[in-house]
């Protein structure tokens, strides 16, 4: 006795419930095996679940009605299979020839409506494959066109009149802040510098020092007279150089780029991914 394990999420019960309806046919008890399939085929309790099982237990109950000289029973049981299972072929061995011919005989009669119903089938299988792969490039052009970097053309303008100043105003109006702040900080220091020596200078000047105190005093003006002037020459060289540099690395329109984020862009200007190419909304 052969038993057939059907592939799938079948239970157990079931799996015995066919087995012993395949039972019946094996042993020629046809109208066991119609007894105990017709419950399995139908919608109540007890009715298969796995396709396989029903497949196979359809067959063995049109074959047990055509064993039983009830043939227009059969025809109806073949022609659920093959609506269910338009590519469907019984094996001629494993079966009488009185089922293998009614079979063919059902399948040659509604031939023509299995091939439009697989016809249909493929043609609708194709729409979905085709709706899903519209719906994938829509998706892709959607990421691109999120993506896409969005560059503000910025054009900078400048007065020469800026180049003339020290304290490195003339490299911060050119865009150079690191040499404009290196001209700063180097001013800066020597005009302190100059500020506080003549200031020292001057309070030395100032005092009525008794003649012990002449000599120190002296010294202490000089240094302060000498480091003003140098300071101050030391100023104006720089001040000099800066303004020189600020004027040759002057330009009096200068194009940048800017990234903006794609939420400040006006909608009108954002890139769309349309299917024949890149885009734009008006």
């Amino acid at each position: 006795m052969l038993l057939l394990c059907a592939a799938g999420p079948a239970r157990a019960d079931e799996i015995d419930d066919f087995n012993r309806a395949r039972t019946a046919w094996d042993t020629s008890n046809y109208a066991e095996a119609i007894e105990r399939l017709e419950p399995l085929l139908g919608s109540g309790p007890g009715a298969l679940t796995d396709e396989l099982l029903i497949r196979d237990a359809r067959v063995y109950y049109a074959a047990s009605l055509v064993m039983e000289h009830r043939p227009r029973e059969a025809g109806v049981q073949f022609e659920l299979l093959l609506r269910a299972i338009p590519d469907y072929e019984i094996d001629p061995v494993a079966y009488p020839t009185a089922v293998v011919d009614l079979f063919r005989s059902v399948h040659e009669r509604i031939a023509d409506e299995l091939r439009a119903e697989q016809i249909r089938k493929e043609e609708e299988r194709r729409r979905r494959e085709e709706e899903a792969r519209r719906r994938r490039e829509a998706e892709e052009r959607r990421r691109r066109a999120e993506s896409a970097v969005y560059l503000e053309r910025v054009v900078v303008s400048r007065q020469p009149v800026f180049m003339a100043f020290p304290f490195g105003v003339g490299q911060f109006v050119n865009g150079q802040t690191a040499k404009g702040t290196a001209f700063l900080m180097i001013e800066a220091t020597l005009l302190v510098l100059n500020i506080g020596s003549y200031l020292v200078e001057d309070a030395v000047r100032a005092l009525h020092l008794r003649s012990d105190n002449v000599g120190p005093n002296e010294t202490i003006e000089a240094a302060a007279f000498y480091t003003n002037v140098t300071s101050l020459a030391a100023l104006v060289v720089t001040a000099g150089i800066g303004i020189l540099d600020a004027f040759v690395q002057f330009k009096g329109e200068e194009v940048r780029w800017r990234r903006v984020p794609r939420r400040q862009v006006p909608r009108r200007y954002q890139i769309t991914m349309e299917r024949g190419g890149v885009g734009l909304r008006f």
